[in-house]
């Protein structure tokens, strides 16, 4: 899949009818009898002609209106805690092996290797041992 572009996704949003879209039927449309509908405020609805999925269409077609908003928004509060994070989106520490807690945090990676192997030490004490760890967007995993 290749990635998406977000701007033109942005400028298709805010040229599509505001306001709330519905879902809903209409009779009487020609010789179909009784059709999907997506409806938005005094606008003609959008008719979808009946078939296996008209209403899951209809339904996915309608709340695009509010989803594609909100990730739009999603993306934009992800990709601001990625700027604000060290070392190109990661945060590096030390974890205690055995209890699992970070002993340090917000260290670049060479900060947190120099820690690790400084002279005469090999990032180990009679009753600790420790690892490099590292996290983005989430929670901190071994490097």
């Amino acid at each position: 899949m290749r990635r998406p572009n977000i701007d033109a996704i942005r400028r298709r949003v805010a040229a599509a009818t505001p306001g709330t879209w519905k879902v809903g039927s209409r009779f009487g449309l020609g010789n179909l009898g009784s059709s999907t509908v997506v409806m938005s405020g005094k606008h003609p609805p959008i008719v979808l002609d009946r078939h296996r999925n008209g209403r899951a269409d209809a339904a996915f077609i309608a709340h695009a209106r509010q989803d594609i908003p909100a990730l739009l928004a999603e993306i934009d509060r992800l990709r601001a805690v990625v700027e604000r994070s060290p070392a190109g989106g990661y945060e590096y520490g030390i974890r205690d092996i055995g209890s699992g807690q970070m002993h340090r945090t917000s260290m670049t990676e060479a900060e947190a290797r120099e820690y690790m192997n400084p002279a005469g030490w090999g990032g180990a004490s009679p009753t600790n041992i420790f690892e490099i760890a590292r996290r983005q967007l989430g929670g901190w995993e071994p490097v």
